[in-house]
């Protein structure tokens, strides 16, 4: 649980920035500022002191262009191949090269030094495989590294971004929401608390249906199918819609409203058995689920707590479904400083 304490000192020192940064009334760019939130999160708890202000900018700078570059890839057929020495892919292959050199570079000191540290690196540096008794290389550690880094920073960015955006829609909701951070007599949540935090889970469980950051899941079939009146070859690649399951309307009711109170613990064994799994499911269960929820829920807290935060009234949603699912212009919303209030009723 010392990861939840680095992500609450992570929240705090944001939260204290923002008090610097941000005056009553200011437009805040809720989209990058989640981006950055969640990138500083997942950097702190990978590298703990091993990395610095300037390379996780670097990084997230990198990693934008990489994962542009591979949307563009997937989705366009007739894309240029990483040889072609367009623009956009030297440009990418700059960016690779730079994340390698940052990542890289955090690895390899850290193989040499003699020194343990607490934070997921290290826990992965001396991880042994039963089978062998053999600690991973610095090419396996890499895979390992960016695997985590990528999904702990995009998807949870996106993932609180969308949760704003919902909160700023749906005032009972809202209303409800800060009753529970009012009645916690703490600015950022530890690990005791996050159990404490219902509606808060409630709410970013109701997020994840409605907008799964992985908004489709591909798998590949062991056995020959039929399914729906097609058949499917052993061995087939296709894509599980998760975003159009989460909004079934033979599995949800009024599957398109924001009802955090679908998880409630009187509700929540009501759900069918994958009709919602923004985290895959199965053997496939990603691994960084709790991870990431540990995240969200200490960011909402730790900022709600401090600040509101109300939607810009000219504000339109559009999706962006890419390699994870975004928003296709920034989340805009006007920021207030709040009162340590006492607890709102409903």
């Amino acid at each position: 649980m010392h990861l939840v304490k680095i992500m609450g000192d992570v929240a705090r020192d944001t939260k204290e920035k923002w008090l610097g940064k941000y005056k009553d009334g200011d437009e805040v760019n809720i989209t990058l500022e989640m981006s950055q939130l969640a990138l500083e999160m997942v950097s702190r708890t990978l590298f703990q002191s091993d990395i610095s202000s300037e390379e996780i900018d670097d990084l997230n700078h990198s990693l934008g262009i990489v994962i542009a570059v591979g949307a563009r890839r997937i989705r366009d057929p007739f894309y240029p191949p990483r040889w072609i020495p367009v623009k956009a892919n030297r440009d990418c292959d700059k960016a690779v090269k730079r994340i390698h050199s940052i990542v890289g570079g955090i690895i390899q000191r850290r193989i040499q030094s003699d020194r343990r540290f607490d934070d997921m690196l290290d826990m992965l540096i001396h991880t042994v495989d039963e089978e062998t008794g053999e600690k991973m290389d610095a090419v396996a550690l890499m895979d390992e590294v960016m695997t985590i880094f990528i999904a702990g920073h995009e998807t949870t960015a996106n993932a609180l971004a969308f949760t704003w955006y919902l909160l700023g829609t749906n005032p009972n909701e809202k209303r409800k929401f800060l009753q529970e951070v009012d009645t916690m007599d703490t600015d950022v949540p530890g690990p005791q608390h996050l159990r404490e935090l219902k509606y808060n889970r409630m709410v970013i469980d109701e997020s994840l249906r409605l907008y799964p950051p992985a908004w489709i899941i591909g798998r590949k079939g062991i056995n020959a199918e039929e399914l729906g009146g097609y058949s499917l070859p052993k061995g087939c690649t296709f894509g599980i819609p998760v975003y159009v399951i989460h909004r079934s309307k033979s599995l949800w009711t009024n599957p398109d409203v924001f009802i955090p109170e679908r998880f409630s613990e009187e509700n929540i064994n009501s759900i069918p058995k994958f009709g919602y799994f923004p985290f895959g499911g199965g053997s496939r269960l990603c691994i960084g689920q709790m991870f990431a929820l540990y995240e969200m829920q200490i960011a909402l807290h730790t900022l709600w707590k401090t600040f509101d935060f109300t939607l810009k009234d000219d504000y339109q949603l559009e999706i962006e479904p890419l390699i994870t699912l975004r928003t296709k212009k920034p989340v805009l919303m006007n920021l207030k400083i709040r009162q340590q209030l006492k607890p709102i009723s409903v």
